[in-house]
């Protein structure tokens, strides 16, 4: 596969995981969307033509606008984490907290204590904001 392909297949497994697990159809129905607003991919080895695979989809953290998820791309014959996406989706056109949300859909669920390397991912994502917001400043 190539790199864009990882993505797109991505994609799908995301739009999968927030119909079953039913996080789309409450969000929508509080007039909400969601859209992905950052993503990094850690390629560790290529998956090849015709090689059975699978993408587990997680849910790893959330805060008031974003869901944070991991996404691993296994080989099925021999287990081995070939590549593993990161990305945040962020919810628009609704003022309902993330919270909320998932409290509708999963009453008990605790928000995950974030892994170093998602923290470090984090931090990332809100020094390129912060360099893209003074460039706008200097023009």
């Amino acid at each position: 596969m190539n790199n864009a392909r990882y993505l797109r297949e991505a994609d799908f497994a995301r739009y999968y995981y927030f119909d079953r697990s039913g996080l789309y159809a409450t969000i929508t129905k509080k007039n909400g969307t969601i859209i992905q607003t950052a993503s990094i991919v850690r390629y560790r080895r290529a998956i090849s033509i015709f090689m059975p695979y699978k993408i587990i989809t997680k849910l790893i953290y959330w805060d008031d606008r974003h869901f944070y998820m991991e996404q691993q791309f296994i080989g099925l014959k021999n287990n081995f984490i070939y590549a593993i996406i990161l990305n945040r989706q962020t919810i628009i056109g609704s003022e309902t907290p993330i919270e909320d949300i998932i409290a509708n859909i999963e009453p008990k669920t605790c928000k995950p204590k974030p892994t170093k390397e998602f923290e470090l991912w984090m931090e990332t994502i809100k020094e390129s904001s912060q360099n893209l917001r003074n460039q706008g400043k200097m023009k």
